[in-house]
């Protein structure tokens, strides 16, 4: 049974965008989950066994692997990657364009494509500091960040609790947020879209993201609300009817 750090409360916090969606992060002791409300999908992560759970109910399956088994996942995917990227960018670049665009855009392009153009991890990223700003209670420091000399988003990072959000819960998200860019930035594909922007993730900054506003896109996603409202253990347990997918035999 799962249970609160003694003298703690479970945290909600609510997180709303400009183009209507809603997520919601979850905190229990040591135990988080992410979810978004226009998907069925949600991740778990546990910081006391460093596991890492995404689960589908639409497709009745939850996928599960360490820490450290990510990380040995992503360093063989990254040399399978290498090896196979040369051979791609020659497939890629023969495609008609609309159909090399399309399958650019379900695999993320190759890096060094001369089809995908310059790969997003070359690119000239800059931040610049825009002040202090509140977010239900939580104090964050705003900053631009420049791509190639122009304004590509512009995000807010706490770096401490306040408000309603304890010590301990601010040090879960912290990690829960860690876990969430690590999936994203390396094996995102592995564990459905769940992907944040690259800028974003490009640009190694600390805290944990209030605020985001892209504004290529002309979107904005922002801390709504933060409730201390008792969370049940069904929340993070209610996967282990389901059938566990296992990882593709490349990746083990």
């Amino acid at each position: 049974m799962l249970v609160a750090l003694p003298g703690y409360p479970d945290a909600t916090l609510t997180l709303g965008g400009t183009d209507g969606l809603e997520s919601t992060i979850l905190i229990r002791g040591d135990k988080g989950r992410m979810s978004s409300a226009d998907r069925s999908e949600y991740l778990l992560f546990d910081r006391a066994t460093q596991t890492i759970v995404f689960v589908e109910p639409a497709l009745q399956q939850y996928t599960q692997l360490t820490v450290a088994e990510l990380e040995a996942m992503v360093q063989k995917a990254a040399m399978v990657k290498e090896t196979v990227a040369p051979f791609m960018a020659d497939i890629l670049a023969s495609l008609p364009e609309e159909q090399r665009a399309a399958i650019e855009q379900r695999i993320g392009g190759m890096s060094g494509s001369p089809a995908a153009g310059a790969p997003a991890g070359n690119a000239d990223i800059k931040t610049v500091a825009r002040g202090k700003r509140v977010f239900s209670g939580l104090t964050c420091e705003a900053r631009d960040i420049i791509k190639n000399n122009r304004p590509s988003m512009q995000v807010c990072m706490a770096t401490s609790a306040g408000g309603a959000l304890s010590t301990a819960d601010f040090s879960m998200l912290e990690s829960l947020m860690d876990i969430s860019r690590s999936v994203a930035g390396t094996a995102g594909s592995l564990f459905g879209d769940m992907n944040q922007p690259v800028e974003l993730l490009a640009a190694d900054l600390n805290g944990v993201p209030l605020s985001v506003h892209d504004m290529e896109k002309g979107t904005r996603y922002q801390l709504t609300s933060i409730s201390n409202a008792e969370l049940s253990d069904a929340m993070f347990l209610d996967y282990g009817e389901l059938k566990r997918k296992e990882m593709p035999v490349l990746l083990r």
